[in-house]
């Protein structure tokens, strides 16, 4: 019996070299790719594959969530993570809301191939690392210490998305809510996480792997005229508001932001950033006049 693999990675390198790998295993074929949490949920309904395999963090939507989501939509559908996270709180996470298996990317070969034989077999498959019985045990009788497990799945998945810059009505379309209601998760997001501030919401995002972070191939070039969208939409809440947190995305992939004064009104502000070295060499660099 064939078994059939979804492969959700945010890095469409990685999603080639596992293509590469499973589609040469006996029994065995990928019939999709995912380069976002959104996406893999909506190929996974739509094609009900055996197998996904899904890493945690990526745009839109995160594969914990996304895990969740495919779940509900085709029960039969057993997921494995596949990630660089290896602590209890993303595997007590990630296997309540449904994964089957747990793999970190640094053992993905050989053991890649036996996850996905054994969940489609209907038996968990965990890494090296943490014996099923320890998961167990851990799941029974412990609950989530990360700030993020108060949240509910509506309220991560808006957290994500002002992490990424996202605006209201953006955020309005994509989860078909309307403005009032996205900015009222938000004014419940900041209650519930004891935090002050927009720019505090969005550092706490990046710190919990909510949002892409820089893992060494850069920024996506075509992402890059987005970064000052955070200060158009926040700059009714002040200037400062706005500006943190368009730092706190240009920052958290170690690029920097400056200012300077223009001879009239207002001031200029740039930002340089790494970019993926496959689509633009060495960094990126963008200007942008706020005249107030």
């Amino acid at each position: 019996m064939m078994i059939r693999v979804l492969l959700a990675d945010d890095h469409s390198v990685l999603r080639d070299g596992l293509a590469a790998l499973l589609g040469a295993q006996d029994g065995m074929t990928v019939v999709a790719h995912a380069k976002d949490g959104r996406e893999a949920v909506r190929k996974a309904t739509e094609l009900k594959p055996d197998v996904v395999i899904m890493d945690i963090v990526m745009p839109d939507l995160d594969g914990i969530e996304a895990t969740r989501l495919v779940r509900k939509a085709s029960p039969l559908t057993q997921v494995v993570i596949l990630s660089m996270y290896s602590t209890t709180e993303h595997i007590f996470r990630a296997l309540q809301a449904g994964a089957k298996g747990y793999l970190l990317k640094e053992s993905a070969g050989a053991e890649l191939v036996a996850a996905v034989r054994s969940v489609h077999a209907g038996r968990r498959y965990l890494s090296q690392k943490i014996t099923e019985t320890v998961v167990d045990g851990y799941i029974g009788e412990h609950q989530p210490i990360n700030p993020i497990g108060k949240l509910s799945n509506r309220e991560r998945q808006i957290l994500q998305l002002v992490a990424e810059g996202k605006s209201t009505v953006d955020i309005a379309g994509t989860l078909f809510l309307s403005p009032k209601t996205v900015d009222t998760y938000r004014s419940r997001l900041m209650q519930k996480l004891d935090l002050d501030s927009f720019a505090a919401l969005v550092k706490f995002a990046i710190a919990c792997g909510l949002t892409v972070r820089d893992t060494g191939v850069g920024f996506d070039p075509q992402r890059m005229p987005k970064l000052f969208e955070a200060f158009y939409t926040t700059k009714s809440r002040g200037m400062e508001i706005g500006l943190s947190v368009s730092r706190s995305i240009i920052e958290s992939h170690h690029g920097c932001l400056w200012a300077a004064p223009n001879d009239g009104p207002g001031a200029t502000f740039s930002f340089s950033i790494p970019c993926a070295a496959s689509r633009i060499p060495d960094t990126w660099v963008s200007t942008d006049t706020i005249v107030s």
